[in-house]
């Protein structure tokens, strides 16, 4: 593990919670605020809402009044056409709250002497509040009305919501679309009396659509260089088929994944004759094909990193990527006197990515690469061993609906190491592997919103040979979801577990499950994207002789990050982290997990916790992310700093 100098670092550590802080305490001003003759809102108030309260009604405003915990925050007084757009929104409220009839008498707007503030008073009469007491539904028979009964929102007994007659009109016209109805009109009927309401929904299905012919556009002014039947390949409907809606979206999500256009547009036209057929039109702008970039950056464990890439996401028009990038970086710490080499660590790949694997909707990707790594003593200052890999890989995926994609790979490693501990020089790895995935998150960049769970399983040697033989097995789940508004959390789990098999070629002297394991195989955890407040892989045992972190055979990682917005473009993030990886399986106990808070306890067996805050800085390519993580418990070892800065491109799950 790095050690971290205090008197480097100390200053700026002291002040990131303060900096941080005053961050959060910003003036959050919306347009206008600040600028002369615009007064700002001291109050709103509200009368005649004697069921609804007020924070619910002032919540659904644009307009803001001051908050007890912002004291600095002003927002400003817009005009009467914002005022009346809020309260079509308060109505809004009380409709989707059964109150149908619900109506606003009056808004008053009071200026305050010098008119440099002012309070609003609106008045509103809420009416009947009314229950459904009858739902029909016309216009359908056959083997969709059951379908069509259960999709609908409105029921019997619940309030008249607004909310509800919508979602039932999506729903069914959505049943509709994707049985082939694509003119299908769906209209909800409401009859007040008194408290009770009928709801009568009505359906004009109109015909049935078939597939006549795809025709390929490439837009206006365009040059294509993408060959047509490629386009045309990724259609899920055939020619005579039922035009479904949900093919059309699936159609549309498979083009996106090709990564070659810019735009996609999936427009089905009904035959001019009215007869029930549509040709399907596509229209879609591609992207430029070539791109190459550079970069250089500066990581939290004092490393220069220097990248570059370069690639071809269309190659002979075929949408047939090939892209070959690398990294190198230097160690800014470590004795030059000691060093064998001022390389840190460096990798150069070549990939390669077909979307259609033997005519099938099945994804290829072939990876030839190089790694060099040189492991450090836990003061970074004195290498100790030397690690070459040279990688093939193979991997076929494919999408099972369209949310969820399966993946099988095979992959041969060749490894040299001067790894005190193994028992070869030069070995390979040999090991099969199999995915499944389910990513129903808003954005792979910066969701929001959603979910993303994966299993991953691999075995290497047996029948594939090689110096080694284990099962290693992999299981994560992150959530994201909104909470009080602008506010979002986002939650991660992942475990994984080692089994070796054989000996391995790492058998050493030290007597842990772990060493039957190749080093480079191992688990690791600690750094920006696992356990903030962590150095890069620094968790677990250590090597009793050359003080080299082990890893482990065992995994355990928990996040819990609430994510909010500051201010346009700058966001700020306080998450709190665990985790550890266990030389064997058997190391973990319950006590681990109480342990790791105790200040007076230094065990690499215990769980180690973080806590912190960041900011995100949005840009095109994702968030630029800078947290300060500090360690809790007893989590640093001696003489190691109780804090951390990570600086990255992208959140950190």
């Amino acid at each position: 593990m790095a050690r971290r100098r205090k008197k480097d670092r100390s200053g700026a550590a002291s002040r990131a919670p303060w900096i941080l802080l005053a961050l959060l305490l910003v003036p959050t001003l919306a347009p206008g605020a600040g600028e002369p003759g615009v007064p700002s809102i001291e109050g709103i108030e509200f009368t005649g809402n004697e069921t609804i309260e007020e924070d619910a009604l002032r919540g659904a405003m644009r307009l803001r009044q001051p908050v007890w915990w912002n004291p600095f925050r002003r927002t400003p007084y817009l005009g009467a056409d914002y005022l009346a757009q809020d309260l079509y929104r308060v109505l809004d409220v009380y409709r989707d709250a059964g109150f149908p009839l619900a109506t606003v008498t009056d808004a008053e707007v009071r200026y305050h002497e010098g008119e440099r503030e002012v309070t609003i008073r609106i008045t509103v009469r809420e009416g009947p509040r009314c229950r459904v007491d009858e739902v029909l539904l016309t216009g359908i028979e056959g083997r969709l009305r059951p379908r069509a009964l259960s999709s609908l929102e409105v029921e019997r007994g619940e309030w008249l919501r607004r909310s509800d007659l919508e979602a039932t009109r999506d729903a069914v016209e959505s049943l509709l679309a994707d049985n082939g109805y694509l003119g299908a009109r769906v209209d909800t009927d409401v009859r007040l009396l008194g408290t009770s309401a009928s709801v009568v929904v009505r359906v004009s299905a109109g015909p049935r659509f078939r597939l006549r012919e795809v025709i390929v556009d490439s837009g206006a002014g365009t040059e294509a260089k993408t060959d047509p039947k490629v386009v045309r390949r990724e259609v899920t409907i055939e020619p005579g088929e039922v035009v479904r809606s949900n093919r059309l979206l699936r159609t549309q999500d498979h083009l996106f994944e090709l990564g070659i256009f810019r735009t996609v547009r999936v427009i089905p036209e009904p035959d001019s004759l009215g007869r029930a057929l549509a040709d399907l039109r596509l229209v879609v702008h591609e992207r430029s094909s070539g791109w190459y970039g550079f970069g250089a950056g500066y990581s939290s464990d004092d490393r220069v990193r220097l990248l570059a890439e370069w690639g071809n996401r269309n190659v002979s028009g075929l949408a047939r990527r090939l892209t070959v990038d690398g990294d190198v970086s230097f160690s800014l710490r470590e004795s030059p006197v000691r060093a064998r080499s001022p390389i840190r660590t460096s990798l150069i790949r070549a990939r390669y990515r077909s979307p259609w694997f033997l005519g099938t909707r099945t994804r290829s990707l072939t990876s030839l690469y190089h790694t060099y790594d040189r492991e450090a003593r836990s003061d970074d200052r004195e290498t100790v061993f030397d690690l070459d890999v040279t990688g093939l890989e193979e991997q076929l995926s494919r999408s099972v609906g369209r949310y969820t994609r399966i993946a099988v790979g095979v992959s041969n490693k060749w490894v040299r190491t001067g790894d005190p501990n193994a028992a070869d020089d030069t070995y390979q790895t040999r090991n099969v592997s199999a995915l499944i995935e389910k990513d129903r998150r808003d954005s792979f960049l910066d969701p929001s919103r959603g979910s993303l769970n994966q299993f991953l399983a691999e075995y290497a040697g047996g029948l594939l040979g090689g110096q080694n033989e284990f099962s290693r097995w992999t299981a994560s789940t992150s959530r994201y979801r909104s909470l009080l508004g602008p506010l979002l959390v986002a939650t991660r789990l992942r475990l994984g577990l080692i089994v070796p098999v054989g000996r391995g070629v790492s058998q050493g002297d030290v007597d842990l499950l772990v060493s039957r394991i190749p080093f480079e195989e191992r688990f690791r955890l600690g750094g920006g994207t696992t356990v903030r407040g962590y150095a890069d892989n620094s968790l677990g045992r250590l090597d009793p002789v050359d003080r080299v972190n082990l890893g482990g055979t065992a995994l355990l990682l928990m996040n819990v990050e609430l994510r909010f917005p500051i201010v346009w473009l700058l966001k700020g993030a306080l998450f709190l982290d665990g985790g550890n990886v266990w030389s064997d399986v058997e190391e973990i106990k319950l006590d681990r997990f109480r342990d790791g808070f105790d200040p007076d306890r230094r065990s690499p067996l215990d769980v180690a916790y973080s806590v912190g805050g960041g900011l995100r800085f949005v840009t095109p390519v994702g968030p630029f992310r800078i947290d300060y993580g500090r360690k809790l418990g007893g989590g640093q070892r001696e003489g190691e700093s109780e804090t951390e800065f990570h600086l990255s491109l992208g959140q950190a799950f």
